[in-house]
């Protein structure tokens, strides 16, 4: 992962002393360390050479504890590719190690069917989280790789649900149509910023494909989430009004897009970047955000105050939704009532949440705007938000979707500040 990749050492103070972490592809240097006759701790030496060429070649993973994961959720994980043809200024995948100097490798649409038959054949295992930082991969291939995932599932027969992560410019009418009909569900695709010049500093396409490509995966039936970056230096709250009004008018504004901050990891240009403007200061390990300007930091930080109590209600929704698509998309031909009610009442509770993030986003922005710091209305918005947010737990729970609610309701108060949160037995 990138954390361990990025940042070994910062991930090793957290651990065990005898504890191990190996950066980037693990299969090489782990059978290595394995092998030793005296495996060490710390960080493992890895090199470009461990990065592996053809994915095909690697056996599927062992599932000897999927079945209680899909009890827990329903969905299975499957890695259908590594890396990423995109070379995002503030991401540290393009840094990763790169066989041969390719950016990104697939895995062939056949090994990957032959997988999810395995699956749904051994587990009854349907509904599927594609884990790919890119799925399609290159840009001139990406639609012939759609349509080839679709004809390789439908030679097997295999009806399934996924939902996977999928960059924009990849998103052509004919590569989306080729994904429903292989099962596509559930989506995210980033489109960081309206701003052209802010997009071009971060080596986005500064054209308006992004949010073309999310309305054309929501015509096409697909639940969308969207990654956007509101806060950096080059914003003020004019741009961040804008790109909240873009986002609310497509149910995209949410906890997450209305609180992230950019944070450059370490490896990525933007990091370097600051780093040798002497911006990062020396020694600085883990990612760093970038300072914002006054108004922009205060309108952050109240954000992130006041809708600290909705946080682990709104992650709880937003962690079930992709899973409830795939599982309802994957059994749509069997008339499941049941996955149909739960899906209904998850999207109810975050259309609830995500209205009060509307709500404070829209009554922050104007305060800050005014130049109005006056606690009083913040705290009302916090207490608001806290309702919302034990309300929110409670409707999960009534439906189902929640089994250990005294969890969420702990988090809940610990993320709102109460200091008389009692733990339940089972945290």
């Amino acid at each position: 992962g990138s954390f361990a990749s990025t940042e070994p050492h910062r991930l090793a103070a957290m651990l065990p002393a005898n504890a191990a972490i190996i950066r980037h592809e693990g299969e090489r240097p782990l059978a290595r360390w394995v092998e030793s006759s005296e495996p060490s701790s710390g960080v493992v030496a890895t090199g470009p050479e461990d990065a592996i060429a053809d994915l095909d070649k690697l056996p599927w993973p062992a599932r000897d504890l999927l079945g209680d994961a899909l009890a827990r959720c329903g969905v299975a994980n499957v890695q259908g590719s590594r890396g990423c043809t995109g070379n995002c200024a503030y991401c540290c995948a393009p840094g990763m190690p790169r066989p041969a100097g390719r950016p990104w490798r697939g895995r062939s649409v056949e090994n990957i069917a032959g997988e999810l038959r395995m699956l749904a054949d051994r587990f009854d295992a349907r509904a599927i989280n594609f884990i790919d930082d890119d799925l399609l991969g290159p840009v001139g291939a990406a639609e012939e790789r759609a349509r080839a995932l679709r004809d390789a599932l439908a030679r097997r027969a295999l009806t399934i649900g996924f939902g996977a992560q999928l960059r924009p410019h990849r998103l052509t009418e004919g590569a989306v149509k080729a994904l429903v009909e292989a099962g596509l569900a559930y989506a995210f695709v980033g489109v960081e910023s309206d701003e052209p010049s802010v997009l071009r500093g971060w080596n986005r396409s500064a054209g308006g494909q992004a949010w073309g490509a999310v309305d054309l995966l929501r015509r096409s039936g697909v639940v969308v989430a969207a990654g956007c970056i509101p806060f950096h230096p080059e914003a003020d709250l004019a741009s961040v009004a804008r790109l909240f009004g873009r986002l609310g008018r497509r149910g995209l504004l949410n906890y997450r897009t209305a609180t992230n901050r950019l944070h450059l990891l370490p490896g990525s240009e933007l990091f370097e970047r600051c780093r040798r403007g002497g911006m990062i200061p020396d020694g600085w390990t883990g990612a760093f955000a970038p300072r914002l300007p006054e108004a922009v930091e205060r309108l952050y930080s109240g954000l992130l105050w006041v809708l600290a109590p909705l946080r682990p209600a709104w992650v709880q929704v937003a962690s079930q939704l992709p899973g409830l698509v795939a599982i309802q998309r994957a059994s749509r031909d069997a008339g499941d009532d049941r996955t149909s009610r739960r899906l209904a009442a998850s999207k109810s509770v975050g259309q609830a949440l995500d209205a009060i993030v509307g709500q404070v986003a829209a009554t922050l922005l104007d305060r800050c705007g005014r130049g109005d710091d006056s606690g009083d209305c913040a705290m009302e918005l916090r207490r608001l938000a806290h309702e919302s947010a034990v309300k929110a737990c409670a409707d999960l729970e009534a439906t189902g979707l929640l089994t250990h609610g005294e969890e969420l309701r702990y988090a809940i108060e610990i993320e709102g500040g109460c200091a008389d949160a009692v733990a339940p037995e089972s945290v």
